[in-house]
């Protein structure tokens, strides 16, 4: 029973991990953000996040929903490692900019990606945690 409602807070954290991503496409193919030119060499970075981030979700899907015999330590750490680094880009780099989020929207997506992978990772250690 846990499994599954890991299953499904993942499930909303890769929602909201799908929403920003959404929109860090979208930002890759504008001449401006917020008003601020965004030349070509962005434009590259914001789309190889994009992908960069996809591999982290096949990565995550792949130890969350694949078969049981990835259901141990070393998949709940790799579901850890996978999960972490899917945010930690956001929550370091705006204090090392000196940045904010750029709206409230933004805010939603990047807490509800942390928030529900953190609660999802909490509620299935127990089918993970055999050797």
């Amino acid at each position: 029973m846990l499994l599954r409602l890991a299953q499904l807070s993942m499930a909303v954290s890769l929602f909201f991990t799908a929403s920003a991503l959404y929109h860090t496409w979208g930002h890759g193919f504008q001449s401006d953000f917020f008003g601020q030119p965004i030349g070509p060499h962005m434009q590259f970075h914001a789309i190889r996040e994009v992908f960069m981030a996809l591999g982290l979700v096949v990565i995550i899907a792949l130890f969350m929903y694949g078969p049981a015999a990835v259901r141990n330590r070393t998949g709940w750490f790799t579901l850890l490692i996978a999960s972490a680094f899917l945010t930690v880009g956001v929550l370091v780099s705006l204090p090392i900019t000196n940045n904010t989020l750029p709206n409230f929207a933004a805010a939603v997506n990047h807490v509800g990606n942390t928030a529900f992978a953190a609660l999802a990772l909490a509620l299935c250690w127990k089918d993970y945690s055999r050797p």
